[in-house]
């Protein structure tokens, strides 16, 4: 419930990207290019306290998805390193799914 499986790598350029929620809780996909030197908790850090420089130059993402519901997004990725995060709350305990291993770094080319 607190991962993505991915059916093929993010690339560099104009896609379209299919998100689907399996059954589980509420998500959403947050895709951030990262900074230099930053990584996906950075970025998560930033969201709860915003200080400072932020730790991504771009961000974009789907709206939060119920369990079988399916979303489409464009995303224009320029090559580089971005952090992949879901900030909604979990359902047991409050916290933001990233607290519970919600959160990855991939290399688009």
């Amino acid at each position: 419930d607190y991962g993505w499986d991915f059916s093929a790598p993010l690339k560099a350029g104009k896609q379209m990207v299919r998100v689907v929620n399996a059954p589980g809780q509420p998500h959403e996909i947050v895709v951030a290019r990262l900074a230099p030197g930053k990584t996906a908790m950075d970025v998560a850090m930033f969201a709860e306290k915003p200080e400072g420089a932020p730790p991504f130059e771009a961000m974009f993402g789907s709206v939060g998805q119920q369990t079988g519901e399916v979303s489409l997004f464009a995303l224009d990725l320029a090559p580089g390193r971005y952090a992949i995060l879901c900030f909604l709350p979990d359902g047991k305990d409050g916290k933001p799914h990233f607290l519970h291993g919600m959160h990855t770094e991939v290399t688009v080319r």
